[in-house]
């Protein structure tokens, strides 16, 4: 046999020993189960309504310039997921988001959730809860407080004040607590009525300091505050709970263009919900050359300390010079605060700008969509936790103050100036002294000579005669 034969007997086997093995491998893969992805079907709204005998969908007419949000019942579902039932009269809007509480009374702790509609029927509409987590107990508790809907540019203008404020999301009361009971396998569903705080006028803005002294004064801190008014004469502002979104921005310039834009990139907006308290106090270090500065505050204000701790004036020593800020409240500021009751300064931002040869970079974070969810306060020496319904609203990204840096000379910089002149006399003068001296006798010889050239001028004449 000759060796090209044998070469083709050994790749045939090959191929073969390669067939064998794949269809060994396809009947192992034929043998795995392969699950496929479903579609969760939901029961329909009205399906899940009329297990209730007191339920009457004529009850729930339409009312075409009604644009409200009315939550009438909730289930849970056998997928531990959370539903709500809304009447909306007008029958053409839908919700975005709601606020509920899992605990009750002094432990009262609203979340924001988005909702997304499963099915609606004329004015009835079913929602999920989104991300909501049911707890694993006997009896669980529903407080909601405010539902939301989109705000629309021809329903809500009313609602714009002429303060650069917008609203994202316009809020509804809800005021009820479901209370859910689980007995011998058996789900129960009650409610009752609650109370809530509405609130009547809002402004949300920040001040903008300087973490240098305004040395680069693109590195700063923003301090987010919300001023509201409510129908409510709180005596006393004990804590709040306060939901909003951060997102991060990027701008990128030319070096020597500062208003030009090469790009700017938006990031995915972060929900975040905070509590302050009346006590909580914020402190910003601010340094420059060898001084050491401190912007202070409290998260909690009335509008009337508000203003006064940001209309200040301070003068500290930086070494060989002394520096003054003067930090004020901007005049258009004041009027947009016009009528607030409370301020609450929930949250702080940096802004940071990097150079390069080729660009520079502004880096930030903007605060969106604030909405108050809580407030606990004090009347007449009683103590109310409620929750409360607010629109969610963004600012005008203007700062709402005005911080200067002047630099004056003090002593240590005169003192200073006498001994820096002190050495340079010491070194240059005593060649200027000597030149000074020559020229001085210079000016006199030639003075001299002139006055004797003057005198002895007409003794020359008479002896020229003779």
């Amino acid at each position: 046999m000759n060796k090209g034969k044998k070469q083709s007997i050994l790749n045939k086997i090959n191929y073969l020993y390669l067939f064998l093995i794949l269809v060994c491998l396809f009947s192992f893969i034929s043998t795995i189960p392969i699950v496929y992805a479903e579609d969760i079907e939901y029961s329909d709204v009205l399906e899940d309504l009329q297990k209730d005998e007191n339920f009457n969908i004529d009850d729930y007419i339409v009312v075409g310039d009604d644009y409200s949000l009315d939550v009438i019942q909730i289930a849970e579902s056998s997928d531990d997921e959370l539903f709500v039932y809304v009447y909306q009269p007008c029958g053409g809007l839908v919700a975005s988001s709601i606020n509920i509480s899992k605990t009750i009374g002094d432990k009262l702790n609203y979340e924001n959730y988005t909702l997304t509609l499963i099915d609606h029927e004329e004015t009835i509409f079913k929602y999920k809860v989104d991300n909501f987590v049911l707890r694993d107990e006997l009896i669980r508790y529903y407080d909601i407080s405010t539902i939301y809907r989109p705000f629309d540019e021809e329903l809500d203008s009313s609602l714009l004040e002429d303060d650069g404020n917008t609203i994202s999301e316009v809020a509804y009361p809800v005021a009820r607590l479901w209370t859910v009971s689980t007995n011998n396998g058996n789900v129960e569903y009650a409610s009752t009525d609650t109370e809530v705080v509405e609130i009547t006028d809002k402004y949300v803005g920040f001040l903008r300091y300087s973490e240098n002294l305004g040395l680069n004064s693109y590195d700063t801190l923003d301090n987010y505050f919300v001023a509201f008014s409510t129908d409510i004469a709180m005596e006393r502002l004990v804590s709040a709970e306060i939901f909003f979104q951060t997102q991060e921005y990027l701008l990128e310039s030319w070096p020597f263009n500062v208003g030009s834009q090469l790009r700017i990139e938006f990031s995915e907006p972060e929900p975040e919900t905070v509590v302050i308290n009346a006590d909580d106090k914020v402190v910003i270090d601010s340094n420059i050359l060898f001084a050491h500065y401190e912007y202070e505050w409290t998260k909690i204000q009335t509008v009337e300390e508000f203003i006064e701790t940001e209309s200040r004036e301070d003068i500290y020593n930086a070494g060989i010079v002394d520096v003054e800020t003067v930090s004020n409240i901007t005049d258009e500021g004041l009027i947009d605060l016009q009528g607030m009751q409370w301020v609450l300064r929930f949250t702080e931002t940096q802004n940071y700008q990097d150079y390069s040869i080729v660009h520079i970079l502004y880096k930030n974070t903007r605060v969106i969509d604030v909405s108050i969810l809580r407030l606990e306060y004090e009347v007449d020496g009683v103590t109310y936790n409620l929750g409360v319904v607010d629109n969610k609203q963004t600012g005008d990204g203007i700062p709402d103050n005005v911080v200067t840096v002047n630099f004056y000379a003090n002593w240590l910089f005169w003192l200073l100036l006498i001994v820096i002149i002190v050495i340079l006399l010491a070194l240059f003068v005593p060649s200027i002294l000597v030149a000074g001296i020559k020229f001085i006798f210079k000016v006199f010889k030639y003075i001299f000579k002139g006055i004797w050239y003057v005198i002895s001028a007409p003794f020359s004449l008479f002896n020229d005669d003779g």
